[in-house]
């Protein structure tokens, strides 16, 4: 039986400082608590649908903005943090694929809960830090609205 070792609460801890990229880390772990919970009580086939709709956007929306950030400041690490970016984009295109051929299971929302949990301890907790440290030092630490819409 699955247990909720993957759920991540939040923690200031966590936080890389920067008010946009926190709320956003946020929603990520809350729409991951979200599936663990449904996977939990055996619920899980919507939320899987769900989870990967919110992520596939999350990845789209979020790695874009943090790169448009990282380019328009001239972030030292930029090219390893994208590679990062690009090997999740994969995962997750991989998910996609894998639910829309054969759909959701207890076994797959585990999965996704273990890749994201796996993602969040190596790349958000330690990477994102480096970033936020840049920002905060370099003084942007306030949202850009040009960097922001991606409308």
């Amino acid at each position: 039986m699955p247990s909720n070792a993957y759920i991540i609460k939040w923690d200031p801890e966590l936080s890389v400082g920067i008010p946009w990229i926190d709320e956003q880390h946020k929603n990520l772990l809350k729409h991951v608590e979200n599936l663990l919970n449904a996977v939990l009580a055996r619920e899980s086939v919507g939320k899987i649908d769900e989870t990967l709709h919110f992520l596939i956007d999350y990845v789209r929306t979020h790695f874009a903005t943090e790169e448009r950030y990282m380019s328009k400041y001239n972030y030292p690490g930029f090219g390893a943090h994208k590679a990062k970016h690009d090997e999740f984009r994969t995962k997750m295109r991989t998910f996609a694929g894998h639910y829309a051929s054969k759909g959701g299971s207890e076994e797959f929302g585990m999965a996704i809960e273990k890749e994201i949990w796996e993602w969040y301890k190596n790349h958000v907790a330690k990477t994102d830090q480096f970033f936020g440290q840049f920002l905060r030092e370099e003084g942007h630490v306030e949202p850009d609205e040009d960097i922001l819409d991606l409308s």
